[in-house]
Formats: C-alpha cells, structure tokens, sequence
C-alpha cells in the first residue's frame, strides 16, 4: 500500500518536473 502512495505523490511532481504529458499519460496507463 506505501508503494502506491508514494507512486500517487510522486506522479504528481513528475508530471510538473516533465512537462510533455506523453510520459504523465503513460504512467498512469501503468497505474490502471
């Protein structure tokens, strides 16, 4: 369960560190 909540707060700042939202889409593809 602490996987996925530190995967939940980092997608975040990945998402604001990477601007394209190709990657950001992908990991939450993943996540699904």
């Amino acid at each position: 369960s602490f996987a996925i909540l530190i995967m939940n707060a980092f997608v975040p700042l990945i998402d604001r560190y990477f601007k394209p939202r190709r990657f950001g889409s992908q990991i939450k593809a993943k996540i699904m």
